[in-house]
């Protein structure tokens, strides 16, 4: 049968069923032992307290993890002997070293590593898992930075940076005042510790990578989704037609955040703003298998939704999820915590801690028996009750017969016993001892040896946690590896130990293996500092031993000087020095002593004394030379530094010249511009004044026309009035007199 190629709306309906089961189990069993856990941590009263008598609450589960903590964070702290990178295609040295250098400046640098650790670490300890996230995500705008009086040089380095826009700049005669906002190119490795709450994954898995189903849900603001995901912006609103109407597992109402911040306000709506602006939602990130194409291969797929609305859907290698399990159960993903083995015999040591004190505070304040039939005044009872110091009491009759104390037996030997007694099952339970720790002054052996022992037994226990831990930072290292192979394009330049190291991943194989030592790791500075000094030590007895047989120290086939300069270095690096070449410089390849060769006797002691004297000058050589080169290197800063003012006063000179040469320029065209101006405006005014003439000659010309013409017609009228008066028209005819 042909697999058919799935819909969003058949992927929507698996990824809420899935969801829904997944989460159940978390809200209905696995968070609350969460969250009791947290409690415990927290030392919260158990509920079944009584008024009046001892509400003690034993602190073992915290005490134990804040013992185990430093051992476990010792382990992972930055450091050249806790990575190592193996290429099985290239062995090449340098590439493997700038590897691992990077790996670590990405976890330590760009993200706060050490805080991911421990939050990593102590959530497996108190909360059965720990998980973090390993991503990679396109970089985020920085808000804008203003920058004054910035030299024309340094405002064009933003003009030609891509990352970097302009938003406004003001030019100050010389000097520029930019406003910028920095949007980086590179795509950002985000690495960050996940809460309990926010994971869920299907019961019956066996681990993250081979699970049918696991989620991550986060609380996010609308706007920045909305950024990520301009087609879906319109569908984001939570109160919208496509939310969900299940909101019984919102992150603020899941048990194990309501522990953890159970001395805080709580908000009671749930984190939502009014303002649209700071609105949020909770953003699934889920991870199924699931053959969604209809290929006919089960792919992992990576999607996105909001609600019912998915945002992506993609094929991935692998989640982004890593976690461990301090005491691993095998094929679970899910083990045990310290918690798990400590919080009964926290309850226990309570209740046997607040009978103790219960059975104390009655032995040092005992009952009282009062007969009222023997009492004349029962007004004194509330006396008696009260217990007042020094306090007199008036009564008739005999004060033995009417009042009599009720003595307490004494428990506290057994108590204390018992205590003892589960002081030793949480010895056994968590590994921390308190004769490792220095709090038992009866230990039963007192001498170093002893100790040292007793100590390695205890610290078995968390060994073993340790190492699991560091199978999960090397999943997170290993995990990043492949993300800076794949998503880095470009060369990067980084600083390790103070000096500038180019990072060009383009060369890499995502092939390579990543390994966690947490042995070498662990130790501490004076161990690994006493371990170098014997080391040195014996290297310096074998080549004077040698030495004596004519062979020369640089072709020592045992321990030669680049060996013995190497731990010298390493000793330093030990004492915090960063900068070993400060006190051993480094040896020449070649470099020989000049020693005579094997064949040839010489007295031992003659060997031995010209050993001690050719080291002893190479000593003062290395004093010589270290002073030379402070001496070439104070030289060379002067020089850089006149060099730099030479050069700072010959740009403010050519940048004076330039802007005087721009004002003279400006002047000029201002000029050049009002005398073209000026010469426009007269040829204006005498077109103007031309056509004005001529129009007014024109008119003159028509009126004369006019008037001649006029002068013409009256003359025509007057011939023709005296032609008809000579030809008897009669002065009487209606219309008068035509000569008035």
């Amino acid at each position: 049968m042909t697999a058919q190629p799935m819909d969003d709306r058949d992927l929507l309906s698996i990824l809420k069923q899935e969801e829904v089961d997944a989460s159940s189990y978390y809200s209905s069993e696995l968070a609350h032992k969460q969250a009791d856990a947290m409690d415990r941590y927290n030392a919260e009263l158990y509920g079944d307290e009584v008024e009046g008598r001892s509400k003690f609450v034993s602190q073992d589960l915290e005490n134990t993890v804040q013992t185990i903590m430093p051992h476990i964070m010792r382990l992972f702290m930055q450091d050249d002997e806790l990575l190592t990178v193996d290429d099985d295609v290239n062995d090449i040295t340098e590439i493997e070293q700038h590897v691992k250098s990077y790996l670590l400046h990405i976890f330590f640098k760009d993200n706060p590593g050490e805080t991911i650790c421990h939050d990593f670490v102590w959530d497996g300890l108190v909360q059965r898992i720990g998980i973090v996230r390993v991503a990679v995500e396109d970089p985020k705008p920085q808000p804008p930075k203003e920058y004054h009086g910035l030299t024309p040089d340094q405002a064009m380095r933003f003009v030609e940076d891509p990352e970097f826009e302009i938003i406004e700049q003001t030019n100050n005669e010389g000097s520029f005042d930019l406003k910028v906002k920095r949007t980086p190119k590179a795509k950002q490795f985000v690495i960050e510790a996940v809460a309990p709450e926010e994971f869920a994954i299907t019961t019956r898995s066996k681990s993250i990578d081979e699970a049918g189903y696991h989620r991550l849900k986060q609380e996010v603001y609308i706007a920045d989704l909305a950024r990520e995901f301009p087609d879906s912006a319109g569908e984001l609103d939570p109160t919208g037609a496509h939310a969900t109407d299940d909101q019984q597992d919102d992150l603020d109402s899941d048990p194990r955040k309501q522990a953890r911040f159970d001395s805080e306000n709580y908000d009671t709506n749930g984190g939502q703003s009014h303002e649209q602006q700071r609105r949020t939602v909770d953003l699934l990130t889920e991870w199924i298998r699931i053959d969604f194409d209809g290929d006919g291969v089960v792919e992992l797929r990576q999607v996105k939704r909001v609600g019912n609305t998915i945002l992506e859907n993609i094929i991935v290698e692998h989640s982004e999820l890593v976690e461990w399990s301090p005491s691993r159960i095998p094929h679970k993903a899910i083990g045990r915590s310290v918690a798990d083995q400590i919080c009964e015999l926290q309850k226990a040591a309570t209740v046997v801690t607040r009978t103790y004190f219960d059975g104390l505070g009655q032995s040092l304040m005992p009952r009282t028996v009062v007969n009222q039939q023997q009492l004349a005044d029962p007004s004194v009872l509330d006396q008696i009750i009260d217990r007042d110091i020094g306090d007199t009491i008036p009564i008739n009759g005999d004060a033995r017969s009417a009042i009599a104390e009720m003595p307490t037996p004494d428990v506290s030997q057994s108590a204390l016993a018992a205590l003892e007694h589960l002081d030793q099952q949480l010895e056994q339970a968590s590994g921390v001892m308190r004769a490792a720790q220095g709090q038992n002054a009866d230990a039963v052996t007192e001498t170093a040896d002893g100790i040292r022992r007793l100590q390695a037994a205890a610290n078995g226990r968390i060994e073993l946690i340790g190492r699991w831990a560091a199978k999960g930072v090397e999943r997170i290292f290993q995990r990043l590896l492949k993300l800076v192979v794949q998503y880095q394009d470009q060369p990067r330049i980084i600083k390790i130990n103070g000096q500038p190291m180019p990072i060009d991943p383009s060369t890499w194989s995502e092939e390579m293996t990543v390994s966690v030592h947490v042995g070498v790791a662990g130790e501490t500075r004076e161990e690994k500092a006493q371990k170098l000094s014997i080391t040195i030590a014996k290297q310096e007895q074998i080549m004077i031993e040698l030495s004596k047989l004519g062979i020369q120290p640089d072709a020592n086939p045992v321990a030669n000087l680049h060996q013995y300069t190497n731990a010298l270095h390493d000793l330093q690096k030990c004492y915090g020095m960063k900068d070993a070449d400060r006190y051993f410089t480094a040896l020449p390849p070649q470099f020989s002593l000049g020693l005579p060769p094997p064949g040839q006797q010489q007295d031992p002691k003659a060997l031995e004394a010209q050993a001690r004297v050719q080291l002893e000058q190479q000593k003062a050589q290395a004093q010589a030379q270290l002073q030379a080169q402070k001496q070439q290197f104070d030289q060379q800063a002067s020089s850089r530094e006149l060099e730099f003012k030479e050069a700072l006063a010959a740009r403010e000179a050519e940048t004076q010249e330039q802007l005087q040469s721009m004002k003279l320029e400006s002047e000029r065209q201002i000029a050049q511009l009002r005398i073209t101006s000026e010469q426009e405006i007269a040829r204006e005014r005498m077109a103007m004044e031309n056509q004005l003439a001529y129009d007014r000659m024109a008119m003159e010309q028509t009126l004369a026309r006019i008037k001649h013409d006029d002068a013409q017609e009256i003359a025509r009228s007057n011939v023709a009035m005296k032609s008809n008066g000579s030809n008897g028209i009669s002065k009487n005819r209606p219309g008068g007199d035509l000569s008035k």
